[in-house]
């Protein structure tokens, strides 16, 4: 394998290092910095997920409907000697006794707490699932579509195979921001050649993170305007055989949960429209009907959202021609995008 420049997630970057802001393909040296990157991603989801699901208007109401019916047990037989509800809260605000009784309810609140809690971990473990078994073939696959581990082994810098020069080729479909000689955010675009023909063209986003310490800044949509210009450059690579492509769509589809808002409300600013949803947060898995039914009920579902640009022929297309004279393209809604309906 070649030498890795690694990341770690959990240590600042160094304030030794030159503050220089840089961009990359990925490279062979890169492949374990990428791969931590995205699957920081699915890190940060849990997180958000468990978030989502504690402070959820139903989880609220478990945990007060929980307090009622314990407070209504422990003080039911002072209710019963009392003149009604006046009375029984003038004796409550009044008796020390009856205070002490609430004491009990301590419990309680912490028994609704750790199940509500454990219910959450349970419901946003397939998120977890996702990134501990990142670096397994199928998953591999599915994010780059090809052997990140050979991908990974190959040296650039030798003399190189046919067949390595096309496995080193797939690494013009992932971009990294590198900040301090240390990758900071990565996205990956996969062809979705199966389903693709040359009027009618897909990509999808397979994955897309930015280091936290840095989600305030606009990497997002640096990254995003590289997915643009990327999957046109990709589709000129598809229908080269085709003089004219004036019209053709090119549909770029990404994932995104329910529960991301901020990263849903940025996708939405940029013109993706959801096109599908699902309350498998997995899609490699089957998933439970309970856990389905659960998530359904709490609004936890995995949407796919998509944009479609239109294609022009030759210099009339303005992505075509950023290609060739800009590195990011600075429009953030250009034309030719539309939102998928």
């Amino acid at each position: 394998m070649v030498a890795q420049k690694s990341v770690d997630l959990n240590e600042p970057l160094s304030p030794d290092a030159k503050p220089t802001l840089a961009k990359s393909s990925l490279t062979p040296d890169y492949a374990e910095a990428s791969l931590t990157l995205h699957g920081d991603y699915y890190r940060q989801l849990q997180g958000a997920c468990n978030r989502y699901i504690f402070w959820h208007p139903v989880s609220m109401a478990l945990w007060a409907i929980g307090l009622i019916v314990g407070a209504s047990y422990l003080l039911h037989d002072y209710y019963a000697v009392s003149d009604g509800f006046p009375d029984f809260f003038a004796q409550l605000w009044a008796r020390s006794d009856m205070k002490f009784e609430l004491i009990y309810l301590l419990p309680c609140t912490v028994l609704i707490f750790a199940s509500i809690g454990l219910s959450a971990h349970l419901l946003s473990d397939d998120l977890r699932d996702i990134a501990d078994q990142l670096d397994q073939p199928d998953r591999l696959e599915e994010l780059y579509g090809f052997d990140l581990r050979k991908f990974a082994k190959v040296d650039p810098s030798s003399k190189l195979t046919p067949k390595q020069k096309a496995l080193v080729q797939n690494g013009e479909n992932t971009h990294l921001i590198v900040y301090k000689n240390s990758p900071i955010a990565v996205i990956t675009l996969k062809p979705l050649l199966d389903n693709s023909t040359e009027a009618n063209y897909f990509v999808r986003i397979t994955g897309l993170n930015v280091r936290k310490v840095f989600a305030k800044a606009d990497f997002h949509s640096l990254l995003i305007d590289w997915a643009l210009l990327r999957s046109r450059e990709l589709f000129h690579e598809y229908s080269k055989k085709k003089s004219d492509v004036d019209s053709c769509k090119i549909n770029i589809l990404v994932d995104a949960y329910s529960f991301d808002k901020t990263y849903i409300k940025f996708l939405q600013s940029r013109s993706f429209g959801r096109v599908s949803s699902s309350t498998l947060l997995d899609k490699s898995k089957q998933g439970s009907n309970l856990i389905q039914a659960i998530n359904k009920l709490l609004g936890i579902t995995r949407d796919t959202y998509g944009v479609t640009i239109i294609a022009k022929n030759g210099d009339e297309d303005p992505l075509l021609n950023a290609i060739k004279t800009v590195p990011y393209y600075k429009s953030s809604q250009p034309s030719q995008v539309r939102k998928r309906k």
